[in-house]
């Protein structure tokens, strides 16, 4: 048997219509918040139908999930702030500023990797009000 070499896409055609150009043109306020994971500045969300952008880069991982991030688009918060609660706040915020008129949010927050995930320990970043309800969860997992 012989393997078939793939070939990778790794951007979005421009020419592309995405929801968001759908959207955006019945005049829905549009939010693209967290992972984007798709190449180059031309292809990032405000270039792809987004009115805003937070956090969506041609990089898929963060350098850190705990402020300060490190990401372009995305300014820091306080410091030791956990991204995917911030990332969950700017969804929120974004909807709840957009009463007025109809709104699209997509929210891709990003769960923690264990393995290559920022080395300071969970009891620094804040908690939820439910955290202590398991306490397994907070934990790496795989290990």
């Amino acid at each position: 048997m012989r393997a078939i070499e793939a070939h990778c896409i790794t951007h979005m055609f421009t020419g592309e219509v995405t929801v968001a150009e759908r959207l955006k043109a019945k005049r829905y306020a549009t939010a693209s918040i967290g992972k984007w994971h798709l190449c180059g500045k031309e292809h990032e969300p405000e270039h792809q139908g987004f009115d805003m952008n937070l956090g969506g880069t041609a990089k898929g991982q963060p350098p850190s999930y705990f402020s300060s991030y490190r990401i372009a688009a995305l300014p820091d918060g306080p410091e030791g702030e956990y991204l995917t609660d911030r990332e969950a706040a700017e969804a929120v915020a974004f909807i709840e500023s957009h009463r007025d008129r109809p709104r699209s949010a997509q929210a891709r927050v990003r769960p923690t990797r264990w393995a290559s995930a920022d080395t300071r320990p969970l009891a620094r970043r804040r908690r939820r009000p439910d955290a202590d309800a398991d306490p397994a969860r907070d934990q790496p997992q795989g290990e």
